[in-house]
């Protein structure tokens, strides 16, 4: 009888540890100071997954950067070299025959004409006059001007593009007079002008016998 009764109470025990295991597993968490107050889970944040590697031997393809605007190219200067007259050209570029029997060219220039000439070298002479609107070839092309304040005085302006002593005649021809007027002529040095002042009133200033002389030559800057 003693047996029985010590097995029913193992019995009991053991569907009461039963019990306790069920409530554990199902019921709700509680409190570390034993209460049954549910304790909030803890948000847990999850990384985002890497992006996709590309495939093998493909590489990503960057974005190609925007075209740069084209510079159109600057345009060269014009130069100073240009005709301004109301005349004929005929009038303006001829030729005279000198005292050895040679015809050599000439320029008549009138108050108030600019001119652009472009010329051709023979040897040390420059021939070949030619009268242009614009120098189409700089290094060849004299800038010739006269220039006239009334009856004060007239000045002929010459530039010299060559890399030489630009040498010449002048002669002046005044209002009413037939006979020309021999004009001191001074050199111009390569790469520069040089400017003449005629006293009195001017009609017409010829210029003549062109040539060049190579610098520090003898007599290469005399005026004649």
């Amino acid at each position: 009888m003693q047996s029985v009764v010590v097995m029913r109470t193992e019995l009991v025990f053991i569907a009461l540890a039963g019990l306790t295991v069920g409530c554990a597993k199902t019921g709700p968490a509680r409190s570390p100071d034993g209460g049954s107050q549910a304790i909030a889970a803890e948000p847990v944040s999850v990384a985002p997954p890497p992006p996709a590697a590309p495939p093998t031997g493909e590489a990503s393809a960057a974005p190609a950067p925007p075209p740069a605007a084209s510079t159109p190219p600057a345009e060269a200067p014009a130069g100073s070299c240009r005709t301004r007259t109301a005349r004929a050209r005929g009038d303006i570029v001829g030729s005279e025959r000198t005292q050895s029997g040679a015809m050599e060219p000439v320029l008549d220039l009138v108050p108030g004409e600019e001119l652009c000439v472009e010329t051709q070298k023979k040897h040390w002479q420059l021939v070949g006059l030619r009268l242009v609107d614009r120098a189409a070839h700089p290094g060849s092309s004299l800038s010739v001007s006269l220039s006239s304040s009334g009856a004060k005085c007239a000045t002929l302006h010459i530039e010299n593009p060559y890399n030489m002593v630009l040498h010449y005649s002048l002669q002046v021809l005044r209002p009413g007079k037939t006979k020309r007027e021999h004009a001191v002529a001074c050199p111009v040095e390569p790469g520069k002008s040089k400017d003449t002042e005629f006293k009195g009133v001017v009609s017409h200033v010829i210029v003549s016998n062109l040539h060049l002389k190579g610098p520090g030559t003898a007599g290469s800057m005399l005026c004649q």
